[in-house]
């Protein structure tokens, strides 16, 4: 169920703690906007669902009279929002920085698990900005152990790249897919989509790529590597030191593969 940029899907209570009164949290950060430019009068959001008989897609796409990047979402309480969540950001900011920009610098192990960390932030409320609930795979059971551990989870994988192409930036793509062994009950919503317990998502910000994969499939996600000429791994981290920037750049193409490649195998592999 590939990709879907946009709009709101409604929390009823905070999504990491379960508290109210909900508050509005941007999925872009509101310092990101030195490195996102936030001046587009219109975006397109799209959706597409598909299913082993053809005739059975779903895809859906419409203009908003906005900039994406201004995206709030109403989706956690004051106490996570202006507490540890705040935090989170304050204490990633001068590692990202560098990378941002391009500039030489070294990751240290500890830098990366606190990116990764950071991009599960980002990608737990970007879940909340589909704009249908069927598509989101995170649990409820992997925010709540995010927020008392504020560390990426164990069934959680991230790698990063360098992109410099103004159609990247500020682009989020995510896709979803239930994935079960042979023989296992699938487990059906009320629309008679499979419920997705498999997730990527991609997003770039100025000339940082960021990839993310997470199942509770219970699947070994040791065996989905990515070759580190086209993206390193920060976590579960495989390098003490990351060296920045890489020497090569993705190019779009190879950045568009990138974000769906995992949804793509695993269509080739039902099939």
């Amino acid at each position: 169920m590939p990709s879907n940029e946009g709009s709101l899907v409604m929390a009823r209570s905070c999504i990491f703690c379960g508290g109210r009164p909900l508050t509005k949290e941007h999925m872009w950060a509101d310092w990101l906007q030195a490195y996102i430019p936030r001046n587009r009068t219109e975006f397109i959001t799209g959706s597409t669902i598909l299913f082993k008989d053809p005739a059975r897609t779903r895809s859906k796409t419409r203009t908003i009279p906005d900039d994406p990047h201004k995206m709030q979402i109403r989706c956690v309480c004051a106490s996570c929002n202006n507490g540890w969540m705040s935090a989170l950001q304050g204490r990633i900011r001068p590692i990202l920085v560098p990378l941002l920009n391009g500039e030489p610098c070294a990751l240290t192990r500890a830098q990366q698990a606190q990116l990764a960390a950071w991009a599960t932030m980002f990608t737990m409320v970007a879940e909340f900005s589909l704009r249908e609930k069927e598509l989101a795979a995170v649990t409820q059971a992997e925010r709540t152990e995010f927020k008392r551990t504020k560390a990426a989870l164990k069934n959680w994988k991230f790698w990063i790249a360098a992109i410099d192409h103004p159609d990247w930036i500020g682009r989020y793509v995510h896709t979803s897919m239930q994935i079960g062994s042979k023989g296992q009950i699938s487990k059906i919503t009320d629309s008679g989509i499979p419920v997705p317990n498999t997730q990527t998502t991609t997003f770039v910000v100025n000339k940082l790529y960021f990839h993310t994969l997470s199942s509770t499939a219970g699947i070994n996600l040791r065996k989905q590597q990515i070759d580190p000429a086209i993206a390193r791994r920060i976590w579960p981290s495989r390098s003490k030191a990351i060296k920045w920037p890489p020497r090569d750049f993705l190019s779009p193409s190879e950045a568009d593969w990138l974000s769906m490649a995992y949804f793509r195998g695993a269509i080739s592999r039902t099939r």
